[in-house]
Order: structure tokens, then sequence, then C-alpha cells
């Protein structure tokens, strides 16, 4: 039995790692924060416009998995990215 509970966060940072052929990210938060996961399949084929010196507004939907035994999984998808103003 495991439970899922699902809840959309908004970050502003920096890229740190981009894969495009995997969709895969890390994201440091201006809160020094890291996250990683994948880029949503919406906004994949955008990924090769995201650079490493751009400040981004960026929203994540984070997943976890809650396991009878206490083993908690965490996944984190890239919903939305935008080149933040400020």
């Amino acid at each position: 039995y495991a439970k899922v509970e699902q809840s959309t966060l908004p970050f502003k940072g920096i890229f740190t790692n981009l894969n495009t052929k995997t969709g895969y990210f890390v994201f440091l938060t201006k809160e020094k924060r890291e996250i990683s996961g994948y880029v949503s399949n919406l906004i994949k084929e955008n990924m090769i416009s995201f650079n490493f010196t751009s400040v981004y507004n960026v929203s994540v939907t984070q997943s976890i998995d809650i396991t009878l035994d206490n083993k908690n999984k965490i996944d984190f998808i890239l919903e939305s990215c935008l080149v933040s103003e400020n």
C-alpha cells in the first residue's frame, strides 16, 4: 500500500544541470535548496532554450509516495519555467 501526496511548488533560481536527451534537471533555488527531477513532456522541447546564467521562476510538482514501512519516495516534475524579470 502506498499513499501519494502531490503539491505544486513555486521556486526562483538557476539551473545547474540540464540533460535535454533524458529531460533530467537540477535546479538551485535562491534559498540554496537543490531540486532534481524531470521536465514534463509539455515543456521538454523548450529545454534547449534554458541556460545556466538566467534566473528562472519555475513551478514544480512534488509527489511523495508514502509507504507502510515509511520509506518515502519524493519525485519532482518541472511543469513551467519562465525567465525572471528581476
